[in-house]
């Protein structure tokens, strides 16, 4: 159990400005549609995400479907910061057939995760083409 605070944040120099934003699981939908509200952060939690970027959002989503209280940090709007390296392609022709079915398991997910939270996720279906070219 994380007991969380500013003050406590604060003296472990975590650097946190007066606009970082805890995010719980129960005021994620929320955060989404309006940020001019930033609610307080929680005096406990089971686990910390420092980070509102797709993946801190996505283990905060996991985490909450299980039950877990969890609280995410994050200084700026959620998946502004964002890096290209989670930025949401994921392309079935892979070497193995676990990364296959964890790409496959990803794209499940988004389709669902509108139905399941009523956030639109903006996933988008698109096709891809992989050329091969060799010299003749």
């Amino acid at each position: 159990m994380w007991k969380l605070s500013r003050k406590t944040l604060l003296a472990g120099k975590t650097s946190l400005s007066s606009n970082t934003a805890a995010v719980t699981a129960q005021y994620c939908h929320s955060s989404v549609k309006s940020e001019t509200a930033v609610p307080q952060i929680p005096s406990t939690a089971d686990v910390v995400i420092i980070g509102g970027g797709s993946a801190g959002c996505h283990t905060l989503y996991h985490l909450a479907k299980r039950g877990v209280k969890a609280v995410l940090l994050e200084r700026a709007k959620l998946t502004a910061g964002t890096t290209w390296h989670t930025a949401g392609l994921i392309w079935r022709l892979r070497p193995n057939d676990v990364d296959i079915q964890l790409l496959n398991n990803s794209r499940n997910m988004l389709t669902q995760l509108e139905e399941d939270t009523g956030c639109d996720p903006g996933w988008i279906q698109n096709g891809g083409i992989f050329i091969a070219h060799t010299e003749t």
